[in-house]
C-alpha cells in the first residue's frame, strides 16, 4: 500500500511539474518584446545593438524584418523591450501599424538620439535633441483627453512635453500597463540606478548570462532609486531581478 501511495505521489508530482514547458526559443542574439491587444499577440525582437527589428506572430512565425538607418555619428541602437510602450499601436500614430521607440547611442556619453518609427520604417518623429531613456514617460492627460510624452532634452537641459494623437485604444493601452523595471544608464559603466517598482520586494539580484548570482543587495521600500555598484563586473549582458520582475542591462 505504501509503495502504491508513493508511486501515486511521484506521478502527481511529475504531472504538476510537467505543466511548465518550453515552447519556443528565440535566437541568442535577439531580445524579444511582446505586443498584446484584445485580439492580437506579436513578438518583436531586436538583434542586439543592431538597427534591426524582427516581427513574429503569436505562433512564432516570422512576419517581417525592419532595417533602420543608423544616424550619422552613432554606433549602436537600443530598443528596450521591457519598458513601457517600446512597441505599441495607436499611441504615436492613428493607423494600425506597430510603433517602436528606438534610441541611438555612441561611445563616451549616456545621451542618445530618439526616434519613433513604424513597422514599415517610416519615421513618425525624429526628436531634435539628445535624450536619456530613464526620463521618458508616456501618460494620458484626463483633463484635455490627450496622450502625452515627457522627455528630458540633455542638449538644452529642458523638460519637453509633446502631445500625441489620442484614440480609444491608445488610452486603454496607457491605462492598463503593469509595473515594469526601469534602470539607467544603459549601458552602465560604474553604477546602475533602478527605479523602485514598489512590488513589496526588498532586494535586487543580478545574474550573469550563465545564471551565476553576482550581486545581491537589499533596499528599503522608501527608496525611490536603488543604486548598484557595477564597476567590477565584466563587460557584457546581465539580468537583474526584483521580486517577480526582471529585466536586463549591459555593463560597458
Amino acid at each position: 500500500m505504501k509503495k502504491l501511495l508513493f508511486s501515486i505521489a511521484l506521478l502527481a508530482t511529475g504531472f504538476a511539474f510537467g505543466q511548465i514547458n518550453l515552447v519556443h526559443t528565440f535566437p541568442a542574439n535577439e531580445d524579444a518584446a511582446v505586443y498584446i491587444n484584445d485580439n492580437q499577440l506579436l513578438y518583436c525582437t531586436q538583434v542586439i545593438d543592431q538597427p534591426i527589428i524582427k516581427i513574429y506572430g503569436q505562433n512564432y512565425d516570422y512576419i517581417k524584418t525592419l532595417n533602420i538607418t543608423m544616424p550619422a555619428g552613432y554606433e549602436w541602437m537600443i530598443f528596450h523591450p521591457d519598458l513601457d510602450y517600446q512597441v505599441s499601436k495607436n499611441i504615436f500614430n492613428t493607423n494600425d501599424k506597430l510603433e517602436f521607440i528606438v534610441y541611438f547611442h555612441k561611445s563616451g556619453t549616456p545621451d542618445s538620439k530618439l526616434k519613433i518609427i513604424d513597422e514599415d520604417g517610416t519615421i513618425i518623429k525624429d526628436f531634435p535633441g539628445t535624450y536619456r531613456v530613464e526620463y521618458t514617460k508616456i501618460y494620458h492627460d484626463p483633463i484635455d483627453n490627450t496622450n502625452k510624452i515627457k522627455l528630458l532634452n540633455e542638449t538644452t537641459q529642458q523638460t519637453e512635453i509633446y502631445s500625441l494623437p489620442t484614440t480609444v485604444l491608445a488610452n486603454k493601452e496607457i491605462m492598463t500597463v503593469k509595473n515594469k523595471l526601469a534602470a539607467f544608464p544603459i549601458p552602465a559603466k560604474t553604477t546602475l540606478k533602478i527605479n523602485n517598482p514598489q512590488n513589496n520586494a526588498s532586494k535586487v539580484e543580478v545574474f550573469d548570462t550563465t545564471g551565476k548570482l553576482v550581486i545581491n543587495q537589499t533596499f528599503s521600500s522608501h527608496d525611490d532609486l536603488i543604486t548598484l555598484n557595477v564597476q567590477n563586473l565584466t563587460n557584457g549582458l546581465y539580468i537583474y531581478k526584483i521580486g517577480d520582475l526582471s529585466s536586463k542591462f549591459i555593463k560597458e
